[in-house]
């Protein structure tokens, strides 16, 4: 569960493990509820729950941005909990219905995209919770105009931009608080209807998962970079002073230098890239998704005609009703078929298209296999030239080698801080020094 302090993920945990009323409010909660716009969740917590014979684990997070510290700490904490299960089934981003998606929230969900960019690329979903569901409240939005279609799009919209996804999350709504039995019913069949959803998703493996550098972090280093790169400068003037006879030579080799540090770290992320791309792991083409609830018993027919971008290499199809799909026609790039049934209260469907990594992006592939091969003959250049000037540099050996020692171990840094992420052994360190 993730999201900002107060948009419900502690609510929605606790309607998830147990929906008794005594269990959702009160002192009876497995996660403790803000109070009084205070944050609750200190710590990362979870609970199992049982579920029509399979077992779920929910997972409450604390929201971002309360320290520097604090927001390392929960980092650490929450990447060691991850590296002790074998897999996560998915990210529920939890938003309220009628909340604004303020920066604290962008924060949270940029981050963790970042934290876990595979489990992101299609096991997404979003939960707005907070929609009363009463008589009153649902007359309350039609006296308003209030469009809850046009509201849900929109946070979709622009929580797709926010975690950078190239798919549309399924998307539910939910009162995690019912009152009367009425108000109940409906958010029981929307908690069956995430549990089944969530079950279907294909669990992501997270043994591998690093820490991920918040941005007080990233802020700290880039700063360290500029007083390396000051550090950088001295050495050079040393070296200029102490060979004068070399100024040329010496300036060139460290704008090679330069050059090649920053080649080998644009390489690194550009074949890191590749790995996550060229592979024949599935991934989302195209997502439909239906949300429809009523109280009476109602037919309903639908036509499905969804086209791909990519050839399509295996469907999904999902409800939480007794219906059935027919007339199906699956060609390399498109599916149509009829989704039909009779169905009271509500009915959440959903239909994903799925392609493999390497067919949905392989023009990026391409791309990239093409900069990497351009990069590699950069820097095999650049290997040649300065093996070239270094020859010329005989006489200057000695003290060439003690500070060239010294920028070796500065470029070195540089390429450290310039990583987005850090093993725990890291994120612990640097936790002491805040």
């Amino acid at each position: 569960l993730i999201g900002s302090t107060g948009n419900g993920k502690s609510t929605l945990g606790n309607f998830l493990v147990d929906p008794d009323s005594d269990h959702i409010i009160g002192d009876k909660q497995t996660f403790r509820t803000a109070r009084d716009n205070l944050p609750q969740t200190h710590a990362i917590s979870s609970c199992q729950l049982q579920h029509e014979g399979r077992t779920f684990t929910v997972i409450d997070t604390p929201g971002l941005n309360e320290s520097a510290w604090k927001d390392l700490r929960h980092m650490i904490d929450i990447v060691k909990y991850l590296r002790t299960l074998e897999s996560v089934g998915a990210c529920v981003l939890c938003t309220k219905f009628d909340a604004k998606i303020d920066d604290q929230y962008k924060a949270t969900i940029a981050y963790y995209s970042k934290l876990l960019p595979t489990l992101f690329e299609g096991n997404v979903v979003v939960v707005m919770t907070d929609l009363a569901t009463d008589e009153r409240s649902v007359k309350l939005r039609q006296i308003k105009g209030t469009d809850e279609e046009k509201m849900k799009e929109n946070a979709i919209a622009e929580i797709k931009t926010i975690a950078g996804l190239s798919y549309r999350p399924q998307l539910f709504t939910i009162d995690g608080l019912p009152v009367s039995e009425e108000e109940r019913e409906i958010s029981m069949k929307t908690r069956k209807a995430i549990l089944d959803y969530i079950a279907e998703l294909r669990p992501i493996p997270t043994a591998d998962v690093v820490v991920a550098k918040t941005e007080h972090l990233k802020q700290i280093d880039d700063k360290e970079c500029s007083k390396i790169h000051g550090e950088i400068a001295g050495y050079n003037k040393r070296l200029k002073q102490a060979n004068d006879g070399a100024a040329e030579t010496l300036s060139k080799i460290e704008k090679e230098e330069v050059k090649k540090s920053e080649l080998v770290a644009e390489l690194s992320n550009l074949r890191a890239e590749l790995q996550l791309k060229d592979s024949g792991d599935l991934v989302i083409a195209e997502h439909w998704g239906l949300s429809r609830e009523w109280k009476l018993f109602r037919w309903l027919s639908e036509n499905i005609d969804i086209t791909s971008q990519w050839k399509i290499a295996n469907v999904k199809k999902w409800t939480n009703g007794k219906c059935e799909w027919s007339d199906e026609e699956v060609a390399e790039k498109h599916f149509k078929g009829k989704l039909q049934g009779k169905f009271m209260r509500g009915l959440y469907a959903s239909l994903t298209l799925e392609t493999t990594k390497r067919d949905k992006y392989a023009i990026e592939i391409a791309i990239l296999q093409e900069r990497a091969s351009d990069k590699e003959k950069r820097l095999e250049e650049i290997d040649n030239a300065l093996s070239e000037i270094r020859k010329a540099q005989d006489e200057f050996l000695d003290e060439i080698s003690d500070l060239n020692q010294h920028l070796s171990a500065c470029l070195k840094q540089i390429r450290g801080l310039s990583t987005n992420y850090m093993s725990l052994k890291e994120a612990k360190d640097r936790l002491l020094k805040i």
